[in-house]
């Protein structure tokens, strides 16, 4: 990513100066032509770029234009009971969904402002849930009636790291209520 970074500044930065070159006068602009690059110079140059850049995205960097692939794909997922009934009651593995796949970023110069960097993420992230019911089995000859979430629609959202943190909280909280609380009988 540092590579694909230093390549569009240096991209870039000269054609930031092109278009303001009067505002930016330089001692290259004082010197004779016979220094500054020919046209076809910087046309090798820029192919140069493009085969690089190319042979980067083979190995996990991906460009903007690049298609999404977020969507719901089915997993095994093993769900334990309680930990007040784990002796009582077995566990359980059930399919469900969840969401994966790779989602488009990329980091770009700022066109206002050459020194700063545009970044832009998203993550592959559920949009629609479906409740799903699951029956362990206990000793005794009932099952405990277990909810879980599958993942339904999943879409390229943007990350933020607030949000995910506020997540991770809100699913913390639920980890630690007693699920003997939560109105799922028995039977």
């Amino acid at each position: 990513k540092l590579l694909i970074l230093a390549l569009l500044v240096s991209v870039t930065s000269p054609m930031l100066y092109k278009r303001y070159k009067p505002k930016w006068p330089t001692l290259a602009s004082q010197s004779s032509t016979s220094s500054r690059s020919s046209p076809s110079q910087l046309l090798q140059m820029r192919k140069q770029l493009d085969a690089t850049y190319k042979s980067m995205s083979r190995f996990g960097t991906r460009s903007k234009e690049t298609r999404d692939t977020c969507r719901a794909h089915p997993l095994t997922l093993e769900l334990e009971p309680p930990l007040k009934l784990a002796d009582q009651c077995g566990s359980l593995s059930v399919l469900s969904y969840g969401c994966r796949g790779g989602c488009s970023s990329y980091s770009q110069v700022d066109p206002r402002n050459a020194t700063n960097i545009i970044h832009s993420c998203s993550c592959c992230q559920p949009l629609r849930f479906m409740v799903s019911i699951a029956l362990l089995p206990c000793r005794d000859g009932h099952n405990l009636k277990v909810l879980f979430k599958e993942a339904r629609v999943c879409s390229c959202r943007p990350c933020y790291a607030e949000e995910a943190t506020k997540d991770y909280i809100r699913f913390d909280d639920l980890l630690s209520k007693p699920a003997v609380e939560t109105p799922l009988p028995i039977g």
